[in-house]
């Protein structure tokens, strides 16, 4: 785990406080999907409840203004085991995790759920983290971008904050 410079552990220390206030899940959600830049510079970011039994999924995005094509929780239901970070979410792992940690960029693009979600909104690069809630709902909190893959500082940021947002 890389350390944190003293800048990036204030960000987080802040981050923390502000996500313990106490708020409905729709109010809690949607201040943790816009919290997320002040700790990670990214085009998108959600918060995600996959349904496994259903094959079903919601998401919280941010910012307002990203547009997601039209039927993104569809399409995120039906492909969600494809997504390459699932299968080590769903034993419980809810530690920082992203694509590249299992397929080459070109393995991605061979994947449905690329096909069908990533590449038409953009975002090839996606980290995230996971809340083991129970064994039929998946949790997730991520940030998405174009451009470069994200880096060990803010794998570390996030995996400081994971219990956190659990228990909050």
């Amino acid at each position: 785990m890389e350390r944190l410079r003293s800048k990036d552990a204030k960000q987080v220390l802040k981050f923390l406080r502000d996500l313990y206030a106490l708020r409905e899940k729709n109010a809690f959600t949607s201040h943790l999907v816009s919290s997320l830049p002040s700790l990670i510079q990214a085009d998108a970011y959600t918060y995600n409840e996959m349904d496994q039994a259903h094959g079903q999924a919601s998401y919280t995005l941010w910012p307002d203004d990203f547009t997601p094509i039209t039927d993104a929780p569809e399409i995120l239901g039906r492909f969600a085991t494809q997504i390459p970070m699932h299968a080590q979410w769903d034993r419980g792992d809810g530690q920082a995790l992203k694509i590249s940690d299992f397929l080459t960029p070109r393995a991605f693009k061979n994947k449905e759920i690329y096909n069908e979600f990533y590449r038409p909104m953009r975002i090839p690069h996606t980290m995230g983290i996971a809340l083991p809630i129970n064994r039929r709902c998946l949790v997730t909190i991520g940030s998405h971008r174009g451009g470069r893959d994200y880096t060990e500082r803010e794998r570390t940021a996030l995996n400081m904050i994971q219990p956190h947002v659990l228990q909050a």
